[in-house]
């Protein structure tokens, strides 16, 4: 029988159409929190206008209120412009956090001091919402933030790395 007592908390949502689950967990060695993807797979995309939507929706905008955050994207399209703000598209690339917090006094014993891995990557397709200038077209923008070294994790943010792109080039 344990003479400890352990604890474990968790949660399961979505971001951005991405299901995530959470989890605190504490016992005599420490503390630990995670935070990963359920599914390991392509991130499914939202819309800019499905995102205003399901803001509307979770505040309980009224008309009023509605009709200022349409105006205002409706005013980033200028008269006979070819930009379409509703077919910008995200998605979730990556979201990993991973903190161990050893117990105090515990730095001293056989347990490693800690620390906390993390990876957020969004990526935002562009495609259909600019037009296609013939000479340049931008199709996507993405923004990673890491420090982690898991390989799985790494690839599901898809950015590459430099310095191995680099090597690709010279193999």
């Amino acid at each position: 029988m344990t003479q400890s007592m352990n604890l474990a908390l968790g949660a399961n949502f979505d971001l951005l159409k991405t299901n995530l689950s959470a989890m605190f967990e504490k016992d005599d060695n420490g503390s630990k929190i995670l935070l990963l993807p359920t599914k390991i797979d392509s991130p499914t995309p939202v819309t800019l206008g499905e995102m205003v939507e399901d803001f509307k929706n979770a505040f309980g905008m009224g008309k009023e209120d509605s009709e200022k955050i349409e105006n205002s994207l409706k005013a980033a399209q200028k008269d006979g412009s070819k930009f379409d703000p509703d077919a910008i598209t995200f998605q979730l690339q990556a979201a990993f956090l991973y903190k161990e917090m050893p117990k105090k006094g515990a730095e001293d014993s056989q347990q490693p001091a800690g620390g906390t891995e993390y990876a957020f990557a969004v990526a935002v397709n562009m495609a259909d919402a600019l037009p296609d200038l013939g000479f340049v077209k931008l199709n996507s923008l993405f923004i990673a933030v890491w420090n982690t070294e898991r390989e799985v994790v790494l690839q599901q943010i898809g950015t590459g790395n430099i310095t191995k792109m680099l090597a690709n080039l010279n193999a």
